[in-house]
C-alpha cells in the first residue's frame, strides 16, 4: 500500500470571525497531480500555505509521510520544508543580490553542493530557455522569466511534494505550456504536485481537480 505524501485531516482556518476553510480533508499520493480552482479571495492560497507548513490551521492535523507535522515546532517544520517541499509562489521571491543561477541553487546550499547539482540547475534553466541569463540578477528579468526561475528552483532537488500557486498566471500561452509541462512531468519521478490555478486547461490535465467554494473542497474529477 502506497504511503500518502500529505494528508489533511479536517483542516479549518479562521481569521477573527471569518471562516476561510472548513474541515477540509485531502490525501496526496506520490506521482499524482491535484489542481485546486475557485474564486479569487476564496482561500486557495491560504490552503496551499497550510499544506506547506507556512501557516498553522485553526484546527485539524497535517500528516506528511506518516508524521504528524502540524504540531511540530518551527525548526522541525522548516526542516521538513527544506527536505520535502518545493514551492512556486505567485511572486518569484528571488534574492536580488544573487544571480539567477545562484537563486536556483539556493535550496542546495542547505543540503548539498555537488557538481551534479550545478549541472542540474543549468539544465533546468536551459529547459526554461534561460541559459543566456545565468549571471543576470532578478531585476533584469521579465515577470515570465522570474516565474520560470522560481520553478527551476523548486524542481532542483526533486522534492517529494511540489506546491504551485498560479504558476501560469500572466504568462503567454507558449510559456504557460512550458511551465505546466514541467510541473506535470514531475509526477514521473514520483513527486506529488498540487497546483492552485485559474487556468481550466491546466486543471483538466491534473489527475484530480477540486474546487474550493465557501471554505469547502469539492471534487470536480
Amino acid at each position: 500500500m502506497t504511503k500518502n505524501l500529505l494528508e489533511l485531516h479536517q483542516i479549518s482556518k479562521s481569521y477573527e470571525e471569518e471562516l476561510i476553510l472548513e474541515e477540509i480533508s485531502l490525501s496526496v499520493q506520490p506521482g499524482t497531480a491535484i489542481a485546486i480552482t475557485g474564486n479569487s479571495g476564496g482561500g486557495k492560497t491560504t490552503l496551499l500555505s497550510i499544506m506547506g507548513l507556512l501557516q498553522k490551521p485553526t484546527s485539524g492535523q497535517i500528516t506528511m509521510n506518516g508524521l504528524e507535522a502540524s504540531s511540530l515546532d518551527q525548526k522541525k517544520q522548516a526542516k521538513i520544508r527544506g527536505e520535502s517541499i518545493g514551492f512556486v509562489f505567485q511572486r518569484a521571491r528571488l534574492i536580488s543580490s544573487l544571480t539567477i543561477q545562484e537563486n536556483v541553487l539556493l535550496p542546495a546550499w542547505f543540503v548539498r553542493k555537488e557538481k551534479e547539482i550545478v549541472e542540474r540547475a543549468q539544465q533546468l534553466l536551459s529547459y526554461f530557455e534561460l541559459e543566456h541569463r545565468l549571471n543576470h540578477k532578478p531585476q533584469q528579468l521579465s515577470l515570465g522569466q522570474l516565474r520560470r526561475v522560481a520553478l527551476a528552483r523548486a524542481l532542483l532537488l526533486q522534492p517529494p511534494l511540489l506546491l504551485a500557486d498560479e504558476p501560469t498566471n500572466d504568462l503567454d500561452p507558449a510559456l504557460a505550456d512550458i511551465v505546466a509541462g514541467a510541473l506535470l512531468q514531475a509526477r514521473n519521478q514520483g513527486t506529488g504536485v498540487i497546483i492552485v490555478t485559474h487556468d481550466p486547461a491546466l486543471a483538466q490535465k491534473a489527475d484530480h481537480h477540486f474546487r474550493l467554494e465557501q471554505g469547502n473542497l469539492i471534487q470536480v474529477k
